[in-house]
């Protein structure tokens, strides 16, 4: 064995262990990228049943949009014609405090809804009465 050999041993020898902290900073870096993966392959699954669904919810809001837009006509059409229908409110029906529906208090005042913002109620209204 040479010189260069033999001290080249007795520094090996002296490393003992290497760098044992960095491993273990190292092993824990890689369980938590391990871990990563496995999150980012479950959204993967995810994301592509969200987009398989896509043209299906499409399709449902297209026939919810035109099934909305036919009775907002509608209820245009009976606002106008109803004998209930005064200034955008309609004074057959009385609402609660607590309701989501656009509303004023009439002259009486009671909390009526205000049906020239929400026509889709007259298209609905059973207390539907024309003109005379």
């Amino acid at each position: 064995m040479s010189q260069a050999q033999s001290e080249e041993a007795i520094l090996e020898s002296e490393v003992v262990p290497p760098y044992t902290g960095i491993e273990r900073r190292v092993e824990h870096i890689e369980s938590r990228i391990a871990g990563l993966e496995a999150k980012v392959e479950a959204h993967d699954a995810t994301i592509d049943a969200v987009l398989a669904a896509l043209p299906r919810l499409e399709d449902e809001v297209s026939k919810f949009s035109q099934a909305y837009e036919l009775l907002r006509a509608i209820g245009e059409w009976k606002r106008l014609h109803c004998k209930h229908h005064h200034n955008g409110v309609c004074r057959a029906w009385r609402l609660r405090s607590d309701n989501s529906i656009p509303a004023v208090k009439g002259e009486d005042g009671v909390l009526r809804p205000r049906v020239d913002r929400a026509p889709i109620l007259c298209a609905l209204c059973p207390l539907y009465e024309p003109t005379r």
